[in-house]
């Protein structure tokens, strides 16, 4: 990635982390989420590589995993399954990580791997190991 679009990147999720820590409202929390694949995305158009891809995919996956849930018990459609307390707390600190990794041109891997468990919490299976201790946040 040029340098110029890594500091792009890089600024973006510290300021995305930031504002998750920041919000109290969970809509909005995953409201400025979105930022960090949409960065992601804006930047495909000027130097596309397939580790961007990657970053994209497992960002926008957090964000709807989500926003699903939020519409669903919205909705009434969902009795049992709910947002972590600390979820967001732990998403902030994985995008910041993220961020921090890009910086120095580490290998993003794992803090993606860590992103996309995180982001399972939230759905039927996700939500019944977190419940078993099989996953921590």
């Amino acid at each position: 990635m040029q340098a110029s679009f890594r500091k792009l990147l890089v600024d973006e999720l510290k300021i995305v982390a930031k504002k998750v820590r920041e919000e109290e409202d969970f809509r909005k929390k995953n409201y400025f989420f979105s930022a960090a694949y949409a960065t992601v995305s804006r930047i495909f158009n000027f130097d596309f590589n397939p580790e961007l891809v990657l970053i994209h995919d497992v960002l926008n996956f957090a964000y709807g995993a989500v926003g699903n849930l939020q519409k669903r018990i919205e909705r009434g459609e969902e009795d049992v399954i709910r947002i972590p307390d600390k979820f967001f707390d732990k998403l902030a600190d994985l995008t910041e990580k993220l961020a921090i990794a890009i910086e120095k041109d580490d290998n993003i891997y794992e803090v993606l791997q860590e992103i996309a468990v995180h982001s399972y919490v939230l759905n039927g299976n996700g939500y019944y190991l977190y419940q078993n201790g099989i996953i921590k946040i």
